[in-house]
C-alpha cells in the first residue's frame, strides 16, 4: 500500500484553482517536505511559511497580499490529509 502525501489529498483541490496554481502546489510540495521531518507541527507550519515566502517574492508577488490564503490554506490542506490518513 502506498503512502498518502498530502500532495495527493489536495491534487484536486490544486487542480480547481486558476489563479495561483503553482503557489498552492508548491505549498502542498513543501508540506510533503516538511512532513518528512520529526520537527514539531508548529516548526513545520513555520518553515513551509518562510519556504513559500520565498517563491512567492521570487514570482515578483507580494507576500503581504498572499500571507493570510496561504496560512489558511495549510490549515485547511493539513485537515484534509489528516482527515484521508485517519479513515
Amino acid at each position: 500500500m502506498s503512502t498518502l502525501t498530502i500532495t495527493d489529498a489536495l491534487q484536486n483541490v490544486v487542480d480547481a484553482v486558476d489563479v495561483g496554481r503553482e503557489i498552492y502546489q508548491t505549498t502542498v510540495n513543501a508540506m510533503d517536505a516538511a512532513e518528512k521531518e520529526r520537527d514539531s507541527g508548529a516548526d513545520k507550519k513555520a518553515w513551509v511559511l518562510a519556504f513559500v515566502k520565498s517563491f512567492i517574492t521570487d514570482l515578483g508577488q507580494n507576500w503581504e497580499r498572499w500571507a493570510k490564503v496561504i496560512i489558511t490554506f495549510i490549515d485547511f490542506a493539513k485537515s484534509i490529509f489528516n482527515s484521508k490518513r485517519y479513515s
